[in-house]
């Protein structure tokens, strides 16, 4: 910075153009612009809606704290909610994603990371939210769904 000080001193003073002085003049006032710009921002405000899916790859879950997990999703009311049951077949989790109404399939090839390549390609919703099995939403409705 006291290099290009001097340099725009002795520019003004003697007339000798320095390149150094000439980028950093260049780029002082590139970020003047930028700041003055940034000052008449204002955000854009109106109403949105989207579709939304919501993928929960899922082995082996407590009955209790499965039932409550998607009971808090389904409350946010998403587009769909779709649950990958993948590993050993379990009855019980199909059964649970019946009584609670939200799609549901099932793997035999276990881990997550084949899981969510199911729910994601299964997805329509313009917003794939990827949810773990065990995880537990807060607040009783999301304005953006």
């Amino acid at each position: 910075m006291l290099a290009f000080l001097l340099q725009i001193s002795e520019w003004l003073h003697s007339g000798h153009i320095y390149p150094f002085a000439v980028f950093m003049a260049v780029i002082w006032l590139l970020w003047l612009t930028k700041a003055i710009l940034a000052r008449q921002y204002r955000p854009w405000q109106a109403d949105w809606r989207t579709t939304t899916s919501v993928v929960i790859p899922v082995v082996d879950e407590e009955e209790e704290l499965f039932v409550s997990v998607l009971e808090r999703i389904v409350v946010q009311h998403p587009t769909e909610i779709i649950v990958v049951i993948n590993g050993p077949r379990n009855e019980t989790l199909e059964k649970v994603c019946e009584r609670v109404g939200v799609v549901w399939t099932w793997t035999k090839t276990p881990g997550k990371r084949n899981a969510v390549d199911i729910g994601v390609s299964m997805a329509r919703g313009e917003i794939v939210v990827l949810v773990d099995s065990d995880t537990m939403w807060t607040g009783t409705r999301c304005v953006s769904w």
